[in-house]
């Protein structure tokens, strides 16, 4: 997709399934919408809803971004057995957008939870290694306060730490990460708080030559919270910033003409986003 001058690349690395119970408030008339119950976003066999895991890449003005870092492979994740031990090779990854991790100039982060990390390190001799040695990474400074392992509740299953242990530590001891928050502008990229899914999470407005894209992160799981913004996932941490967050940001899509791209729409182009006579949002 050409925005401006920039080149975005969707980069799928898998598709995961979940059943109804990902959005606890769901009912019925939810699912009426045709658009909803259809591939590419819900297997109406097994009544699953079907949520893309990918990376986007950003070409131009000799910036080349990878925003978010998906699952990874060969990764420990025990409390995440659908990303555990995933196979996979960076490279094979990257070569769809036409580039190496030599390539990438900038790794911007929507926050920090096991799907958007993985490919942050790979696997080396002595253990994790930074993937993109020397390259900056821009974080949500309050996102890693939120998450890291000192915040934890008393108690927590330690193994819960390990994507912070394999993915975040070894770019903090690195010297890499780059604490940012709403506001920040990393090359075309624009930071804009997203908080409620998860403490600090960003999303990012990019804009250029009259067209625009915002990448929502996981304020939204799916569309049908396009036409429902009331309902959370089950992945929501403060329930009512969520809900304010994601019609915040649905409205900033319809009123600016920004297509929507959340982190977890299996689309390379997203959805453009108009307001309904009700009051509401759909989405074509």
């Amino acid at each position: 997709m050409q925005i401006g001058k920039f080149h975005l690349t969707r980069l799928r690395e898998m598709v995961a399934s979940e059943g109804l119970g990902l959005f606890p408030g769901l009912e019925t008339p939810d699912l009426n919408d045709p658009r909803i119950v259809s591939a590419p976003f819900f297997d109406p066999v097994g009544d699953l809803f079907l949520t893309s895991i990918h990376l986007w890449v950003i070409r131009g003005e000799g910036k080349v971004i990878l925003l978010d870092a998906g699952a990874g492979a060969g990764k420990d994740r025990p409390m995440s057995p659908r990303f555990h031990n995933l196979p996979g090779d960076l490279n094979r990854l990257l070569a769809p957008a036409g580039i190496g991790p030599e390539d990438v100039t900038d790794v911007v982060i929507t926050h920090c939870h096991v799907d958007h990390i993985g490919w942050c390190t790979i696997n080396g001799p002595q253990g994790p290694v930074p993937a993109f040695p020397g390259i900056p990474h821009h974080i949500p400074g309050a996102n890693l306060d939120a998450l890291a392992p000192s915040a934890a509740p008393a108690g927590r299953d330690p193994r819960w730490n390990n994507p912070w242990d394999d993915s975040i530590a070894p770019l903090l001891e690195a010297g890499l990460v780059r604490r940012i928050g709403p506001g920040a502008q990393i090359g075309p990229l624009e930071a804009i708080a997203a908080d409620g899914h998860t403490p600090g999470q960003m999303a990012y407005r990019l804009r250029d030559g009259g067209q625009g894209v915002l990448f929502a992160a996981d304020a939204l799981h799916h569309p049908v919270q396009i036409l429902n913004p009331d309902l959370n996932s089950r992945y929501c941490s403060d329930p009512q910033t969520a809900r304010a967050t994601r019609r915040r940001l649905l409205t900033l899509a319809a009123d600016e003409g920004l297509r929507l791209l959340p982190a977890h729409f299996d689309s390379d182009t997203g959805a453009e986003i108009f307001r309904t006579q009700e009051g509401g949002f759909d989405f074509r």
